[in-house]
């Protein structure tokens, strides 16, 4: 097993990777990355018809693309099986996220 540029030596290339905002600008860009690297990844997506066409010929090789919604967490169980590691991308401008402070 060889390890994958720029995850410094922690992930081997038969690690399944969930990534969750696989349809933004910096999930999308890990796919391909991940991709190209050989390694395999899920993608979450509430709507994954639209993702796989988004994604292009990326969706039929090394990422799984799987219906998914963070605020479901029967549909995060089962995305998350098998998965050794987690992308979870979080806004960072307070303006833009959509949860609710306790």
């Amino acid at each position: 097993m060889s390890k994958i540029p720029g995850f410094a030596g922690k992930t081997e290339r038969n690690t399944m990777i969930v990534i969750m905002g696989a349809s933004g600008t910096t999930g999308g860009a890990l796919l391909r990355s991940l991709a190209s690297s050989g390694v395999p990844s899920r993608a979450l997506s509430r709507d994954p018809d639209r993702l796989r066409a988004h994604l292009g010929d990326l969706a039929d090789g090394l990422v799984e693309v799987v219906s998914a919604d963070a605020a479901d967490s029967t549909s995060l169980r089962t995305a998350f099986e098998g998965a050794e590691q987690l992308f979870l991308p979080w806004p960072t401008d307070s303006n833009r996220s959509s949860s609710k402070r306790v």
